[in-house]
């Protein structure tokens, strides 16, 4: 008998944890007269030898009254029950061990046996099981492994193959799904299950926008994520059905600036983002500001990174409805940012995003070429510093950010070497040392005075002019022209005496 080299999923002080929780289930089960059989990725990665700590495990469920066994299960082990598909008795529970989250995916078994449901799944390397009674209690070895499509030889190739020519159409998430199993695992697509996806890619656009959100941030999440990026477009074409706007792309090139069409420059954008967010390319302390910030998460699991990958992809999608060729023979896009903005919040929509969400990247669309043309009429004085963050606001660094990658893809796809790159990011370093470093005099300039001190002490009516004044008070900050509250309303009584102001707003003294 052929023992493998397994190791246990997690240990803390010694004691496998995850083994006792097992212990745990297994003796419920056992009580409920329920049959038990691991499944998925904790069987993939005891295969592997992997010592990853395991987050959830899935099951197989085999037994006359699985409800009453749920319910059990979920009282002795204090956790939550979720019921993740009804129609298929798909159920999950959620339980903690050491103030860490577990995921108990339990899953009632589908056809006469076992094989029949095995040989229902979606891929080989998820069509291997192992009795839970087996794993307790004998040693781990292949006589307990039961694998019916072959599972075991796919992950030692490193292939994702189809269990059935039929696993699309039965769930064409799917399409997406085996894309992220590569992404995860770094593995290959079988060649007649890449043929395959191609056939059925169509059926993708079926599926509810949560779904394949959940699938797509997967493969966000990856720190290497752009190999599979391309594959899930330019060999599958999956991205073309689930966004119109992806081929529309494809089809409009662009001017001598850039060298390539549309869609072939964000999709190089996207790999220049990927490698900036695994090293930016500023100063080590401006870069550790924006490793941290990135990681923010907007939502629970829902990261800035993540939404800068997925703006990447679609920044220049606007250019496709702004293209116009000038007599001069040259091609102009002007605006293309503001119709780009439509478009974002299209794709947030579809993707099921939050409202939150929607707006970030609305934002990123709306401000994305603010910087360069800050940029091109070199002017950094501290007036249009302030003014440039009072517009772009909070994504401000992100705006910053993605400019960097914007301009490398341009240089890189027309073969030309960092050259005017090194003094773009000297110049971007300047506003994000004053974004992180100078919030008060920049960003967020502490108010001196309020619309009502202005009312009170210059006798001026209500009026928006009150905004107007106050805001010019904060630009007199930062250039330092205003200190202190005597100053702002002395700088306040000049302007509101001003021609231009009643011009303007009318009398407001």
């Amino acid at each position: 008998m052929e023992t493998l080299q397994w190791e246990n999923t997690w240990f803390k002080g010694g004691v496998s944890l995850i083994r006792e929780l097992l212990r745990k289930i297994l003796y419920i089960s056992r009580l409920e007269d329920i049959e038990l059989y691991l499944v998925g990725g904790f069987i993939r990665d005891l295969i592997q030898g992997e010592n990853r700590e395991a987050l959830d495990i899935d099951f197989i469920l085999k037994g006359e009254n699985p409800n009453s066994f749920l319910q059990r299960i979920t009282s002795e082990l204090k956790g939550t029950l979720v019921v993740l598909d009804e129609k298929n008795k798909v159920y999950r529970v959620v339980v903690k061990i050491k103030e860490l989250k577990k995921y108990l995916d339990f899953s009632v078994m589908q056809g006469n046996n076992l094989e029949e449901d095995l040989r229902g799944r979606d891929f080989t390397i998820n069509s291997i099981a192992i009795k839970l009674g087996d794993y307790i209690n004998k040693p781990l070895d292949k006589e307990i492994i039961i694998d019916p499509t072959g599972g075991i030889k796919d992950l030692e190739k490193g292939l994702i193959k189809e269990v059935s020519p039929r696993v699309f159409e039965e769930d064409p998430l799917r399409l997406l799904r085996g894309v992220r199993f590569c992404a995860q695992l770094n593995f290959d697509l079988e060649d007649k299950t890449k043929k395959n996806i191609i056939k059925n890619n169509s059926l993708i656009k079926v599926v509810s926008g949560e779904r394949i959100r959940e699938e797509l941030w997967n493969i966000l999440d990856e720190d290497n994520s752009y190999p599979w990026i391309y594959l899930l477009e330019e060999d599958l074409r999956i991205l073309t059905r689930l966004f119109s706007d992806v081929e529309n792309m494809r089809l409009t090139e662009q001017n001598f600036y850039h060298g390539e069409n549309v869609w072939r420059h964000c999709l190089r954008t996207y790999r220049y983002m990927e490698k900036f967010i695994n090293e930016p390319p500023f100063t080590k302390d401006l870069s550790l500001q924006l490793n941290k910030r990135l990681e923010e998460e907007i939502i629970p699991g829902r990261k800035r990174k993540h939404l800068l990958k997925l703006f990447a992809l679609f920044h220049d999608a606007g250019k496709v409805s702004t293209q116009k060729t000038l007599d001069s023979g040259r091609t102009t896009f002007f605006g293309h940012e503001k119709a780009g903005v439509e478009i974002m919040e299209k794709i947030g929509k579809r993707l099921k995003l939050s409202s939150k969400e929607i707006s970030v990247l609305m934002s990123l669309m709306k401000h994305h070429m603010r910087p360069l043309f800050l940029y091109m009429v070199k002017n950094l004085k501290p007036r249009t510093c302030y003014r440039f963050f009072r517009k772009v606001g909070r994504e401000s660094p992100e705006v910053l950010f993605h400019s960097a990658v914007d301009f490398i893809s341009k240089r890189k796809a027309k073969g030309q070497g960092e050259g005017e790159f090194n003094d773009y990011r000297r110049f971007l370093q300047q506003l994000l040392k004053k974004y992180f470093y100078e919030e008060e005099r920049y960003v967020n300039p502490l108010p001196l005075v309020n619309g009502r001190d202005l009312m009170k002490d210059l006798n001026l009516k209500p009026s928006p002019a009150l905004g107007y004044i106050l805001d010019k008070i904060s630009e007199a900050q930062a250039e330092g022209r205003v200190k202190n509250r005597k100053e702002a309303i002395q700088f306040a009584s000049e302007l509101a005496k001003g021609k231009n102001l009643e011009k303007r707003f009318g009398k407001i003294l």
